[in-house]
C-alpha cells in the first residue's frame, strides 16, 4: 500500500487501506454512526461486520473544528474518515508501522502547532499601528488633514492571486510551503465565508481538497 512520510515514518492512508478492504473482504461490511455531534466537535464510530453479522473491529474518532481548512469546513466528514481509518487499522489493514493513518495524525499535528501570524495579520496590524501613529501625530501638531496609510489589496485581488498559486501547486510542493502562506490562505477563506462569497469559497476549498488529498465521500 501506498504511505505518506511523515517526520520520518511511513504511514497509509485512508484511501488504502479502504481499497485494500474493498479488494480482499468483498463480503464484509464497513458501517459508520454518529456518537456525538456538537455545533464544533465530532465523535463517529465505525465498525467492519462480518457476512455472518459479526462485528471483527470497530474504531472511534473525535474531531473538532479548527483552522485547518479540513476541519474548518467539514469536520464531520473528517471524523468519519478518521473513524474508517482507524477500524480498518484495529481489523489489521495498514499497521505495519502504526494503526493511525497520515490523515489522522496530519490534523492532530496542525491542531497542536502553535499557529504564527501570518502575512495577511502582520499587514493588517501594521497598517493598524500606522494609522494610530498617523492621527496622533495630527492631533498632536494640530492638523485636520494627514495622509491615510496605504489599503491592504481589495478582496477579488487577494482571491484571484491565492488561487492562482493554489492550482500551481502539487500535493508535494502545498505540504512543503511555508506557514504564513498556508495561514494567510486560511485567513482568506474565514474572510470569505464572512462576506458570503460562497462561489469564491468553493474554488479555494476545491484547490486545498485536491493539495491535502484527502477524500470527504468514499464510495462503498
Amino acid at each position: 500500500m501506498k504511505t505518506i512520510n511523515i517526520k520520518g515514518k511511513e504511514y497509509v492512508t485512508v484511501n488504502e487501506r479502504l481499497k485494500e478492504f474493498r479488494n480482499n473482504f468483498k463480503d464484509y461490511s464497513l458501517v459508520t454512526e454518529i456518537v456525538e455531534l456538537g455545533t464544533d466537535f465530532a465523535t463517529v464510530k465505525a465498525a467492519i461486520i462480518d457476512n455472518n453479522g459479526v462485528t471483527r473491529a470497530t474504531g472511534l474518532a473525535r474531531e473538532v473544528v479548527a483552522k485547518s481548512p479540513i476541519n474548518k469546513y467539514a469536520f464531520l466528514e473528517n471524523c468519519e474518515t478518521s473513524a474508517m481509518g482507524r477500524a480498518l487499522g484495529n481489523f489489521g489493514i495498514g499497521i505495519d508501522d502504526a494503526i493511525c493513518t497520515a490523515e489522522e495524525l496530519l490534523v492532530k499535528m496542525s491542531q497542536e502547532e502553535k499557529p504564527e501570524k501570518s502575512d495577511f495579520a502582520k499587514e493588517a496590524a501594521a497598517a493598524k499601528a500606522a494609522q494610530t501613529k498617523a492621527i496622533n501625530k495630527a492631533i498632536a501638531a494640530g492638523a485636520s488633514n494627514y495622509e491615510q496609510p496605504k489599503p491592504q489589496k481589495p478582496l477579488s485581488e487577494r482571491y484571484e492571486a491565492s488561487l492562482k498559486w493554489l492550482k500551481e501547486q502539487t500535493p508535494e510542493t502545498y505540504r512543503e510551503a511555508s506557514k504564513s502562506k498556508i495561514d494567510y490562505v486560511n485567513n482568506l477563506c474565514a474572510e470569505l465565508n464572512e462576506k458570503g462569497a460562497a462561489g469564491w469559497l468553493d474554488n479555494i476549498m476545491s484547490e486545498l481538497n485536491r493539495l491535502t488529498d484527502i477524500k470527504d465521500n468514499i464510495p462503498y
